[in-house]
């Protein structure tokens, strides 16, 4: 299992962050962009379809009044028919129609309002022959330029017709011809491109101001992360310092005062069993004195390790670390924690500030491992891999896939120390079992003004 992750660092885990909110940001506005056109492009066929059926029909209205205005009982065979009478209907819908007798001979046809009919315009005359009609004559198709084409094809992409046929009939039943009509596709070219054009550029429009927005707060969050990283990390360098200072003043005070008292407690011991007629009973309390004293600078000696470990201040993380590894750590029935450690050859110097909390990640891991896990053995390995600092501690405990890591405080001060570091750390159980604390940090090499110089010794430890 993995522990929750870290807050990333300021740098490329930022970067993927903000690259990753834009592309969702660019997927969002691209699928409401498509949502907004195929609900404007649904809406135009809607219209297109309840439109056309309705200017058919008024279309045929029209030339049917229009025929039997100009009927009579002698002129019937002579009758002609144009696409004049349907010149109001412009102002209502914009349309082509094809009027056509029995025969399927073209009689007149126009695309209305911008093109008058042929009829009107002296292209063709109407034809002499009128007959009887044959209804439902296929029109020739038009040419239509590929905006047209299209959008004729988008009406037609769910199944609703093209155009309307319709039959003139005169009062008497005679049937005159068919009248064919369907939508200037030019026209209706024109207006669906306003229509999606505004979308999409509302849409990009909107998508530019997501993005500029996201760019925005990425950055800033980028800002606020560093500094944050930075009050931490200031944070950890100020309790390492703090530490140093107690360590200092604990070991020139307390231990000082602790080697006075061991020396004057062997002077009273040493008169006590040298003069005649002293009560036993002083001896052994100068005896008592200098055990006591003595449990005493060991608490001290311990101590003093937690603040400050003084191999790491004399001879540099790879001692401090095998000195750490060579710590006695029992366990209730005795068992000793083993410690294997893993250091790359050469070795080379991390930067200064970089050691101590190398050092406090490694005794907190191998302390989890020795108080929770009940570890019999771990494995400490360093790995420098470029500009970053592989570190992995995994021991052989009980800790299961089964059973979720509790993170305690160790954990949690891990996880601060990490992320004040910019790097990550993550929890795993290894097949064998176990527990696997992996650690990477980003370690730039120590330029030659910035090389760590050879640090001052502490006083030395009370004897």
């Amino acid at each position: 299992m993995t522990l929750p992750a870290l807050p990333p660092p300021a740098t490329g885990p930022a970067l993927r962050l903000g690259s990753r909110l834009l592309w969702r940001l660019v997927g969002a506005t691209t699928l409401l962009l498509l949502a907004l056109l195929w609900m404007a492009w649904h809406d135009w066929r809607e219209q297109l379809a309840t439109d056309l059926p309705a200017t058919a029909e008024l279309a045929s209205q029209l030339l049917h009044d229009d025929l039997a205005g100009r009927a009579g009982a002698f002129n019937r065979p002579q009758l002609t028919a144009t696409l004049a009478p349907l010149a109001p209907l412009a102002r209502r819908a914009a349309f082509c129609a094809e009027l056509r007798n029995l025969q399927g001979r073209l009689m007149d046809q126009g695309c209305l309002p911008r093109l008058p009919p042929a009829s009107l315009t002296g292209a063709a005359g109407p034809p002499a022959d009128f007959g009887l009609l044959l209804v439902g004559a296929e029109p020739s198709p038009a040419d239509w330029p590929w905006p047209a084409r299209a959008a004729r094809w988008l009406a037609t992409a769910g199944g609703a017709p093209a155009s309307q046929t319709h039959t003139l009939v005169l009062p008497e039943g005679l049937k005159l011809g068919t009248l064919e009509l369907e939508p200037d596709w030019t026209h209706e070219a024109g207006q669906l491109g306003r229509h999606l054009g505004l979308i999409a550029l509302g849409g990009l429009a909107l998508l530019a101001g997501l993005l500029h927005i996201a760019r925005t707060a990425t950055r800033q969050w980028a800002q606020d992360h560093r500094q944050q990283q930075q009050l931490a990390s200031h944070l950890l360098n100020a309790r390492e310092q703090e530490r140093r200072r107690l360590a200092r003043e604990l070991h020139d005070e307390l231990g000082q005062s602790l080697t006075a008292l061991h020396a004057e407690a062997a002077v009273v011991a040493l008169v006590s069993a040298g003069a005649a007629g002293t009560a036993p009973a002083l001896t052994q309390s100068a005896q008592a004195m200098r055990r006591l004293l003595a449990q005493m600078q060991e608490g001290l000696q311990r101590v003093l390790a937690d603040l400050r470990p003084q191999a790491l201040d004399r001879f540099g993380l790879p001692s401090a670390l095998q000195a750490l590894a060579r710590q006695t750590r029992l366990h209730a029935d005795g068992t000793p924690l083993t410690v294997t450690l893993q250091l790359p050859e050469p070795w080379r110097p991390l930067p200064a500030d970089h050691d101590i909390h190398v050092y406090r990640i490694v005794q907190e891991a191998l302390t989890n491992a020795w108080r929770h896990s009940a570890a019999r053995h771990a494995t400490v390995s360093l790995r420098p891999d470029g500009d970053l600092l592989h570190l992995s501690v995994q021991d052989d405990g009980q800790a299961s896939p089964l059973q979720p890591v509790q993170p305690g405080h160790g954990l949690l001060g891990l996880h601060e120390r990490v992320a004040a570091l910019g790097g990550t750390l993550r929890c795993t159980h290894p097949e064998g079992g176990g527990l696997c604390l992996s650690v990477r940090l980003p370690c730039p090499r120590p330029t030659p003004a910035s090389a760590p110089t050879a640090a001052t010794p502490p006083p030395e430890s009370p004897a």
